[in-house]
């Protein structure tokens, strides 16, 4: 497989407004992964470590509950990221995210994250597109609760 370079980023939608300079420097913080499917990538309830963009493949996430049942939240595809939240909270992982299929992933580590936030030309563009795309992702939860809502109603009228 060959080696990846900052350009392949601009296929990541949170990044696809960055400068080619803005990848270049982002790129210099990061590493390629290349995952087998079926890997977990990462684990419901450990400490964040990493932020993810997906640039081959496909995950999927989901929220185990107690009895070990697992409840599916989304599908990714190459172009999206995940992991931001515990990111940006320095917190535990809210959900996992496993590879459907083999995947090439670009990984920041909590420690390039923190060394990025110190550069305001890469971490304001960074910062403002991961806002982005975390609202965009609220409205949707927002609407399909609504939904899942008004279904629920109309089975108690």
């Amino acid at each position: 497989m060959p080696a990846m370079n900052a350009s392949e980023l601009r296929g990541i939608r949170v990044l696809s407004k960055l400068t080619d300079a803005q990848l270049e420097r982002l790129f210099s913080y990061g590493e390629l992964l290349t995952l087998p499917a079926g890997e977990t990538i990462i684990k419901q309830g450990q400490k964040a470590d990493a932020v993810y963009f997906l640039v081959e493949g496909k995950t999927g996430s989901f929220v185990a509950d107690d009895t070990g049942g697992q409840s599916p939240l989304r599908t990714s595809e190459a172009g999206s990221h995940f992991g931001e939240i515990g990111l940006l909270q320095n917190g535990i992982r809210t959900a996992s995210v496993r590879s459907v299929t083999k995947c090439r992933v670009f990984r920041i580590t909590m420690t390039s994250f923190q060394a990025i936030l110190e550069e305001p030309e890469l971490a304001t563009p960074l910062l403002y597109a991961l806002a982005k795309s975390m609202a965009l992702r609220i409205a949707d939860i927002t609407h399909r609760l609504a939904e899942a809502k008004s279904i629920k109603d109309a089975w108690h009228v």
